[in-house]
């Protein structure tokens, strides 16, 4: 046999390996080689959230491993909730603290409550006059916005009084019917869609004005009626806006990323809500006018990839009847707050 004959053949031992970032849950994934030299991949993860996958040929990483792999939750564990929180009084906003206590403003707006993981109410406090959104800082003390009054109240993490800001206008520290607010860890600030300012106030967490961004228009990175806002893990803002019947992505200091509302068979989003986003960048949307509207959550990647919706008009579990809060809990949990039911439905 001439060397020209002579066939070499290089034996690839390829293997891959799923681990789940948050538990370093590891699991092997099986390799299937196919023609022309590639192979696939197959595994079926055990947890949601954010996933790396490790490849490695003859004990060596490829190149570019580990990828990053977001495994998205499954639609099914959306068809009825996991719990029901009854005895709540007209929930709107809602947000869990560092002891994984969940705050729900009640009572159409008037006073908010502070529950147990398990739904007990611990105690409630404020007087309140069309309260809707409500976020926590890193201290845990609470900030709650008044539509009516067009205000921010800062409360202690017991619920006692600090101080407050705001008043009607379009100046700085001054807002026009305002709805949501959150609050980004990176910058300690307060973020507050300014609703018919069709803006974004930005204070900081002793109600100092920081800056704001944002104008009237259906362009990108203009505004039309801004209700509710969240950030993800990249520490980047998603923004409902209701009248615009779509999610714009900003930057923490205003720059423009993406926009998006596209759903299933030509559908999009109708009257977003309220905003979640869970530790994967897992973003829920409620869609929902006042009284009226589909009263269902979508649910995307941040990238804005339709991935399913769940809920509907009604009273039985798993439907709602006007959605004016979302927030998720330390498991990821989503907590719906079924307003016109005076419910809280969790979905684990």
């Amino acid at each position: 046999m001439t060397k020209k004959n002579k066939k070499f053949e290089l034996k690839l031992d390829l293997k891959a390996e799923l681990v789940h970032i948050e538990s370093k849950d590891r699991l092997k994934c099986e390799v299937i080689e196919q023609q022309h030299g590639q192979h696939k991949i197959n595994y079926r993860p055990m947890k949601r959230g954010k996933h790396e996958l490790h490849i490695t040929v003859n004990g060596d990483a490829v190149q570019c491993s580990p990828f990053p792999i977001a495994v998205a939750p499954s639609p099914q564990r959306f068809v009825k909730p996991s719990r029901v929180v009854r005895g709540l009084s007209i929930p709107r906003g809602t947000v869990f603290n560092s002891k994984g206590q969940l705050i729900v403003v009640e009572s159409g707006g008037a006073t908010v409550s502070v529950l147990t993981p398990d739904g007990e109410k611990i105690r409630t406090f404020g007087k309140l006059n069309n309260a809707y959104g409500v976020t926590v800082d890193k201290d845990d003390n609470i900030y709650v916005v008044e539509l009516s009054n067009n205000r921010v109240n800062k409360f202690s993490s017991d619920g006692e009084f600090v101080a407050v800001v705001g008043s009607r206008g379009n100046g700085n520290l001054q807002f026009n019917t305002p709805l949501g607010i959150c609050y980004n860890k990176r910058d300690n600030n307060l973020y507050v869609p300014d609703q018919s300012n069709h803006r974004i106030q930005v204070i900081s967490t002793e109600l100092k004005f920081v800056r704001c961004f944002g104008t009237p228009g259906k362009g990108n990175g203009q505004l039309q009626n801004p209700l509710y806002a969240s950030f993800d893990s990249a520490n980047n803002l998603y923004v409902t806006e209701y009248f615009n019947h779509r999610v714009q992505v900003f930057t923490a200091e205003g720059k423009f990323l993406r926009t998006f509302s596209q759903k299933a068979d030509g559908q999009k989003l109708s009257l977003p809500w309220a905003i979640a986003i869970d530790r994967s960048d897992t973003v829920y949307v409620s869609e929902n006018g006042p009284h009226h509207g589909p009263h269902h959550v979508s649910v995307f990647t941040s990238q804005g990839a339709y991935i399913t919706t769940f809920g509907g008009p009604g009273t039985k579990e798993g439907q709602f009847n006007d959605i004016y809060g979302l927030s998720i809990d330390r498991n990821d949990s989503v907590v719906v707050s079924d307003h016109g039911n005076w419910r809280l439905q969790i979905f684990q």
